[in-house]
């Protein structure tokens, strides 16, 4: 069933609110769908911009392992976004080891091999200089006041100088491919047969493809046995990669949090994830800091 003719049913189950989208569960002729009602312009703008370079995606590679979106107004005449319900479960919600730990890193590295194919269309020719993009990106972001407050000030510091070193320092390469931008546990769907489905490309941009891996950072430093599968893995397909630029893309992660700190303090998953980038900013600036673990 095309989205666009969809009868919704009376119960729209929620699965997420929050300021700038809220997220349903719906069914309509036995099959489930899902339902993105969008409440600012900024988050549409972006859902649009998506959706057009997914639709280009599928247009070539009808496999690729995303979902395509439909913009409808069938809620109420509200301004939605309709896609197919994928029937998997997220990588951040379940422990995966063993040979299925094997296969997941293997179609996770397929899939970063996908995107490294994908080089502009059109009208986004990847003609961006990745290393000025960066250095425009991190010179946006200001910490707030009252961060160190609650924050060693020194730590700040050092984590801010280090940053601006990095960016002086560190050959970036010259090879610009999609890049997801927003590749986090909670945005990889695992289905039964361990095939997976990336959501949410909002965030998408042509940069280093490497910088897909510095959101995984997170899951890889809590599950550290999937980590080393995920590394091997990777470092099979691509090669060796140089640890310093992963790590300062993590850096600049931490900093883009770190600048949004008097928005999400409230929010208790956010002071859990502040409470361990207070520790991580203590030592990511050291030469002998572990990324991994």
């Amino acid at each position: 069933m095309h989205p666009r003719e969809l009868k919704l049913s009376a119960e729209l189950v929620p699965i997420k609110k929050t300021s700038s989208v809220n997220v349903y569960l719906t069914e309509s002729g036995g099959e489930k769908f899902i339902i993105k009602e969008l409440l600012t312009s900024d988050v549409r703008k972006r859902m649009e911009r998506s959706q057009k370079l997914l639709a280009k995606i599928l247009e070539s590679n009808p496999n690729f392992p995303c979902v395509l979106a439909k913009k409808s107004t069938t809620l109420e005449k509200r301004e939605i976004y309709i896609e197919k319900f994928i029937d998997g479960i997220s990588l951040s919600r379940k422990i995966f080891c063993g040979n299925d730990a094997k296969i997941i890193c293997n179609n996770l590295v397929n899939y970063l091999r996908l995107l490294r194919t994908i080089r502009g269309f059109d009208e986004e020719r990847a003609t961006v200089d990745w290393k000025n993009f960066l250095e425009g990106y991190v010179t946006t972001k200001t910490l707030p006041s009252s961060l160190f407050k609650v924050c060693d000030p020194m730590s700040l510091d050092r984590f801010l100088t280090y940053i601006q070193k990095s960016l002086s320092e560190i050959h970036f390469g010259d090879s610009v491919s999609l890049v997801h931008n927003d590749l986090n546990a909670g945005n990889i769907l695992v289905q039964k047969d361990l095939k997976i489905f990336v959501i949410d490309y909002e965030w998408w941009i042509f940069g280093d493809p490497l910088k897909d891996l510095s959101k995984m950072i997170w899951y890889f430093r809590q599950f550290p046995d999937f980590g080393k599968i995920f590394r091997a893995t990777y470092i099979n397909e691509f090669g060796e990669f140089d640890e310093n630029i992963l790590k300062f893309y993590f850096a600049v992660d931490i900093l883009n949090h770190l600048s949004q700190y008097e928005a999400l303090i409230y929010s208790a998953i956010w002071k859990v994830y502040f409470e361990q980038e207070f520790e991580i900013i203590r030592d990511i600036w050291r030469e002998g800091f572990c990324l991994w673990s």
